[in-house]
């Protein structure tokens, strides 16, 4: 089953990635002045990206477990074990 609910993490990640890519090209070329922005960048959309994996893997867990809760009800009730049957004397 798709979930494409997950795609905007992956392009925080990417945003984030670029970020550091950006921060190690500004630090290798003597632009200093961009090294504190582009960091800025890589960190917040890790962050970003991290938070929204987090909270759509909750709801998808969420989800699940409701459906299983649902699929429970539907099934017959379950048949005693022959230990669990009370004895009648």
């Amino acid at each position: 089953m798709k979930n494409n609910l997950y795609w905007p993490g992956f392009i925080l990640l990417a945003i984030a990635v670029s970020g550091m890519i950006s921060a190690t090209a500004a630090a290798a070329y003597g632009h200093y002045e961009w090294l504190a922005t582009t960091g800025l960048i890589a960190a917040l959309g890790a962050v970003a990206a991290a938070l929204w994996f987090i909270l759509e893997n909750r709801r998808i867990t969420s989800i699940d477990e409701h459906w299983h809760i649902g699929a429970d009800a539907d099934t017959a009730p379950r048949q005693r074990a022959e230990s669990e049957k009370p004895t009648g004397s």
